[in-house]
């Protein structure tokens, strides 16, 4: 997995600079040791990808459309609309936050889990701290 250091130690720089206050110090936390070890751990699954699914390198993506727009511009929209259509996928965002394929595997299990066990109190949770 490519990591970026320059851009890391950049923003972790620029931390420092900033004014002494409670967030500052949650700040360099989170960039100390939360986000390596969110790197690292999205890295262990990336790795984890090859084994379980060592097809996924193989797929091609014909014709691919990006749609990039200003806030409030109608883009989510016109994805909800697209994505009616069998032919075009888009990301949520927690596919976004769990990048890996096992990861999101791992949370669609829990989900049916959810579904079948728990009657969906695990998504109405998530809902919940959605609004």
């Amino acid at each position: 997995m490519y990591f970026d250091f320059d851009t890391y130690w950049q923003v972790f720089r620029r931390a420092f600079r900033e004014p002494a206050t409670g967030g500052r110090r949650r700040l360099i936390w989170a960039l100390a040791i939360g986000f390596p070890l969110l790197a690292l751990w999205d890295a262990i699954f990336f790795a984890l990808d090859h084994v379980f699914f060592p097809g996924f390198r193989h797929v091609t993506i014909e014709s691919p459309v990006f749609i990039v727009g200003n806030a409030r511009s109608g883009t989510t929209n016109l994805c909800r609309l697209l994505s009616g259509d069998a032919r075009f996928s888009y990301f949520r965002t927690w596919e976004i936050l769990l990048p890996s394929i096992l990861q999101k595997k791992i949370v669609r299990g829990i989900a049916q889990l959810d579904q079948r066990w728990l009657a969906g109190a695990l998504e109405a949770r998530v809902n919940g701290r959605q609004d």
